[in-house]
């Protein structure tokens, strides 16, 4: 039974000595302007989207504390990987941790240009310039 309040006392003065943690939300649709072939489909030959359902957003959570900071990113896509958006996002914003999460939905765009099924087209790479610039106001509609 002591070792928790022993442990618990040691917590305490460091707890009140910490930084201030910051945090930030954002929003941004990041729906394709073109129908797409669909993320995950490359096995069938069903041709590109043929709608919109619901439109797909990325959302971002910034903390800060002292001089540390970082950004959660999560998409409604298959898959996101961009050396790009990390290497804006350090030199730009002054954060040098960038986590990307996708939700790994069948329901989004195959637009990357690596993987089983490399995405190529004009609509593809126009998709993927939308995503990593989407503090410019995402999509192109």
């Amino acid at each position: 039974m002591r070792a928790p309040i022993c442990l618990l006392a040691l917590l305490v003065p460091a707890a009140a000595s910490a930084a201030e943690l910051k945090a930030g939300i954002a929003r941004v649709e990041i729906t394709p302007s073109a129908f797409m072939s669909m993320y995950g489909y490359s096995n069938r030959k069903c041709g590109p989207a043929n709608g919109t359902h619901d439109p797909l957003f990325a959302k971002v959570l910034v903390l800060e504390t002292g001089d540390s900071r970082m950004a959660l990113v999560t998409t409604d896509l298959g898959s996101l990987v961009s050396d790009n958006l990390r290497r804006d996002v350090a030199s730009k914003l002054g954060i040098p941790v960038l986590l990307l999460s996708a939700s790994h939905t069948h329901s989004a765009p195959a637009f990357l240009p690596f993987g089983s099924a490399p995405a190529t087209s004009d609509d593809a790479r126009a998709h993927l310039a939308d995503v990593e610039h989407s503090d410019r106001g995402g999509r192109r509609r």
